[in-house]
């Protein structure tokens, strides 16, 4: 079997939303991070309005756990 490419590029980090992939990523030991990680820390280095990007990010089809929201928005109050 192929290693995955960020195996092959000795990737830092791997963006990965899909259970299952994180799942093999993190069995393979690689470091992952997912789309809400991500706005976390944007929102963090207040490069974004969390609650903003939350509420747009809830009228698509992703889905997230509601006490995930419920404790990262209380994290970025403003």
């Amino acid at each position: 079997m192929r290693s995955p490419l960020a195996e092959q590029l000795n990737a830092r980090l791997l963006l990965i939303d899909e259970r299952m992939g994180r799942q093999m990523a993190q069995q393979r030991g690689l470091n992952i991070i997912g789309l809400i990680g991500i706005l976390d820390e944007a929102a963090t280095r207040h490069l974004i309005h969390f609650p903003t990007v939350i509420e747009r990010l809830q009228q698509t089809s992703f889905r997230i756990s509601p006490r995930i929201v419920e404790a990262l928005l209380l994290k970025h109050q403003d």
